[in-house]
């Protein structure tokens, strides 16, 4: 029996594993045990829910990299300015921006002539590379699983957690064989040099193995494509009983239609209860937007009071505005929660009933693209484009520009843009219809049903090579 250690610590990462065919796949295989390090505040909820013959799941605290390593954080700096995408000089020059100041325009200054200078130089992203190798101190405890467990094979699935980079690290050093997974669309773009190479590398899209081989230097024999596997639940999908699913709102009528919302994140900072404000007075004045209602969907990362919420903004009276999150699980709120089945089918009951989507860039434009409704997107939110809290510095950024080139989205500047665009959608359906398909295939590569299958195959694959 082949071992398999899988160091798993991220919410969003658990998903993209257990809620998908992946978790079956390596369960049902009668020749591997898997073994799970899991956070210990998750340990009984993990054996509960997905606990089975061949599979174990055992504590590990880990490390944070923003409390317990300041050379990491040092490490880090230097690395995100190996990469020089859109992304990277938007980031330092919003930095100087939010902080104005003659040390932060020395800094500014400094950090952009940097980036241009690493990110053109190939040799010294190997040099950092294998001195981070060097130098990177394993923590004792993950020395010590790896020792115990003798695995076969380290699947990391967060190739940018603090953790899971140990995890290579000290496979590497055990010459056990290792894979990890860019597991979000900016990761690349957005966060520096990849710190450590595994064995074997899971990427989503042909945009990630370009953006991999040309900015991080890995081998294209390292890379494999597995598609989008939380998207083979929407492959032929069976949308719950409307009633149903209208009583989970918190809807009686259903002949009510729905426009799904979804909010900003907090680190945008915009003010998007405002928003969600104006759609219900243009509700209920505009003749062309009656029997419509707003879904409003959360940002899973945070924790929003509603009733602060709704005071903050006046929305008590909003008979058009309906509320949801993504999850009912969430361990303390932030990057900690848990998305369960239910959470699953909500989502695709969520896009499946709703007409059109309006959000701020969020990877629900790739979701709904995949149910072909319309998307819109706010690049507004009251303040001026130079100011560095304007979610207008969103749609500059890598990730959203290569998105946007497809035409399967549209860009609202003002309110009175969106007002148009959403009446048009929503009388013509059929509009950017082929922008969604090529969303689709620039973002999930195949929408086949079978990318969950695809990474549980790679994994497979790797243990044999």
């Amino acid at each position: 029996m082949k071992t398999i250690l899988v160091p798993l610590f991220n919410g969003h990462v658990a998903r993209n594993i257990f809620q998908t065919s992946t978790y079956g796949i390596l369960a049902d295989n009668k020749n591997l045990q898997l073994i799970f390090v899991v956070s210990p505040d998750k340990v009984d909820y993990y054996q509960e829910q997905y606990g089975r013959d061949g599979v174990e799941f055992i504590k590990y605290a880990g490390k944070n990299i923003e409390t317990d390593s300041r050379p990491e954080k040092l490490w880090a700096l230097l690395l995100f300015h190996c990469v020089g995408t859109d992304t990277v000089f938007i980031r330092i020059k919003r930095n100087y921006l939010l902080h104005k100041s003659f040390l932060r325009w020395i800094n500014y200054s400094l950090s952009t002539l940097v980036t241009k200078i690493f990110s053109r130089l190939d040799w010294l992203k190997r040099i950092f590379r294998y001195l981070y190798f060097v130098m990177l101190r394993v923590d004792p405890e993950i020395i010590r699983l790896v020792d115990v467990y003798k695995p076969a094979l380290i699947y990391a699935p967060h190739a940018y957690d603090y953790n899971c980079i140990q995890f290579i690290k000290q496979g590497k050093i055990r010459k056990v064989k290792t894979m990890s997974t860019i597991n979000s669309w900016d990761n690349l773009s957005n966060r520096g040099l990849l710190p450590m190479v595994p064995d074997m590398l899971i990427v989503h899209n042909q945009i990630l193995v370009d953006e991999a081989i040309a900015d991080h230097l890995i081998n294209p024999e390292k890379i494999a494509i597995s598609g989008l596997p939380h998207f083979d639940y929407y492959y032929n999908y069976q949308p719950s009983n409307k009633t149903e699913f209208y009583k989970k709102i918190g809807l009686d009528d259903t002949s009510k239609k729905l426009i799904l919302f979804g909010a900003a994140t907090a680190n945008l900072k915009t003010p998007f209860g405002a928003v969600i404000r104006w759609l219900n007075e243009e509700i209920e004045n505009d003749a062309r937007l009656a029997g419509y209602m707003v879904l409003v969907r959360f940002y899973p990362n945070d924790n929003v009071d509603l009733e602060s919420f709704v005071k903050q903004y006046g929305l008590e009276n909003a008979k058009n505005i309906l509320y949801s999150w993504p999850c009912a699980n969430n361990f303390g709120g932030g990057k900690n929660w848990e998305f369960t089945k239910e959470d699953a089918i909500f989502l695709a009951d969520s896009l499946f009933y709703s007409d059109a989507l309006i959000n701020y860039g969020s990877t629900l434009n790739i979701d709904i693209a995949a149910f072909d409704k319309s998307l819109l997107n706010m690049s507004f939110d009251g303040a001026d484009e130079k100011n560095p809290n304007s979610v207008q510095w969103f749609y500059k950024r890598t990730h959203m520009e290569k998105l946007y080139s497809t035409g399967g989205m549209k860009l609202a500047k003002t309110y009175k843009e969106l007002k148009d665009q959403l009446i048009f959608s929503l009388a013509h359906p059929e509009s950017d219809r082929e922008g969604r398909k090529a969303i689709l295939d620039q973002q999930c590569w195949k929408c086949d049903g079978k990318a969950g299958a695809r990474v549980a195959n790679i994994i497979v694959s790797q243990i044999y090579v």
